[in-house]
């Protein structure tokens, strides 16, 4: 009888230690990094409900009117700053910045300037909090 008793409370003990290294392991090393940006997508236009990408491309025509980036947040607390730099052939010629939460996706967007967009390469540089830095670049062109 004491037995087993005594071989319940070493498997009790055991199970009660492996599941508290594991939580340990867990909050150590296995846990969340902080918030994070992943598939960045450009597109002609995102879905309006969900803001995922509908018309992916890299190659823009110089006629576009909105040339947008769809991404997707991950594990971002309530006052995030999501950035934006939209680059020209290295210069930057419009940032903005919103604020983001939780997990999800975003879009952002720019507009064809009244002179019309300058051929040559593009990118646009995001980041959350100044961390986290993506990139995504494109061509406008004929």
């Amino acid at each position: 009888m004491m037995d087993r008793r005594a071989r319940g409370v070493r498997v009790v003990l055991a199970a009660l230690l492996f599941a508290s290294v594991a939580l340990g392991l867990v909050a150590c090393c296995g846990g969340s990094s902080g918030p994070g940006i992943s598939n960045v997508t450009l597109a002609l236009s995102v879905d309006a409900a969900t803001r995922q990408p509908t018309e992916k491309t890299r190659r823009f025509a110089l006629d576009t009117g909105e040339i947008f980036v769809s991404l997707k947040v991950s594990g971002a607390p309530p006052g995030t700053k999501l950035n934006a730099s939209w680059r020209h052939e290295g210069k930057e010629i419009v940032a903005y910045q919103r604020e983001v939460d939780g997990t999800r996706y975003a879009a952002l967007s720019i507009t064809r300037p009244v002179n019309g967009w300058p051929a040559g390469e593009y990118e646009v540089v995001l980041s959350l909090d100044g961390k986290h830095e993506k990139r995504a670049e494109f061509t406008i062109g004929p």
